[in-house]
């Protein structure tokens, strides 16, 4: 019989000794590091760093992307444009974002019966703007888990998508019905008006280009306000690994004598004489700005 001899220091090789311990997520201490600074140990928004919009109370409840799991994870992940709530993602693992998430449901109130007529909202005298899911807006067309809703005082709401700020319909009648108020909220919201304009299938592709390479760019949104009975959107466009180009500003409104909408877009560029384009329903529109100086331009669309 051949007997083999095998070296010790092999021998401990192939014993890999006990396994690892497993990873264990502790919800409630990864919120105090993360969490609590802005939005309070309590969660109910009273921490001790002060934001310019103060922070949002869990114990409140309504929130403004919906608080259901997929809602907060989301939000928790990506953050939100415009405000101090930074993107956690890739910063913590999904199973810690998990946790953070029931930490925030914990706080939050239990389940709330709301009356369907107290959920409407009706613009009266001035623009109202509303974040939230928006449904698809027919079978087999994606749902928008970012969007904005406008409605203003004229019957129009304009429904754009918070990801990438594009305007993908126009409504004409009611404005919303907040279907999210109820329960433990996160629903979609259901606007009312019916759908007029409708934005390539309300999926359109990016509008903006660095001119000459056909460089598609991003627009990433940063606030929303209602100045003079006038409801502007606000972004960075930026290229695709996150330069910043310059900033956008967008706003709506009817077209006088009419059967149709404007579009009034602004943009100020941070780097200088770069040429861009933006793609109207019309075709390319060609801008050249210097920096720091706003270029305005109409796009006008009919129904």
């Amino acid at each position: 019989m051949r007997v083999i001899a095998i070296p010790f220091t092999m021998l401990v090789a192939c014993n890999p000794g006990p396994p690892p311990a497993a990873f264990v997520v502790d919800g409630p201490a990864l919120f105090a590091q993360n969490c609590a600074l802005c939005h309070g140990a309590k969660g109910d928004g009273e921490g001790v760093v002060q934001t310019e919009r103060k922070a949002r109370s869990f114990v409140d409840g309504g929130f403004s992307f919906g608080n259901t799991p997929e809602a907060l994870f989301r939000t928790i992940s990506s953050g939100i444009g415009g405000t101090a709530m930074p993107a956690f993602s890739p910063a913590l693992r999904e199973e810690e974002i998990r946790a953070l998430v029931k930490v925030v449901q914990d706080f939050a109130p239990a389940a709330a019966v709301v009356k369907t007529e107290d959920t409407v909202l009706t613009v009266k005298n001035q623009p109202l703007v509303v974040r939230g899911h928006l449904p698809a807006l027919a079978d087999g067309l994606p749902e928008h888990p970012r969007g904005i809703l406008i409605g203003h005082p004229d019957g129009l709401t304009y429904q754009y998508r918070a990801d990438d700020l594009q305007l993908i319909a126009v409504r004409q009648g009611d404005f919303v019905e907040r279907t999210d108020w109820g329960g433990r909220g996160g629903t979609p919201l259901k606007p009312l008006g019916k759908v007029a304009w409708l934005n390539e299938v309300a999926n359109p592709k990016p509008r903006w280009q660095v001119k000459g390479n056909d460089q598609a760019l991003r627009v990433r949104l940063t606030g929303t306000s209602v100045l003079e009975n006038q409801a502007w959107v606000y972004g960075s466009l930026e290229t695709q690994d996150g330069g910043e180009l310059g900033t956008i500003a967008m706003s709506a409104k009817p077209r006088t004598g009419n059967v149709g909408f404007e579009r009034v877009i602004r943009y100020t560029s941070v780097k200088g004489d770069d040429p861009f384009r933006f793609k109207a329903a019309q075709g390319w529109i060609d801008l050249q700005s210097k920096q720091d100086v706003a270029v305005e331009f109409l796009v006008k669309e009919e129904f």
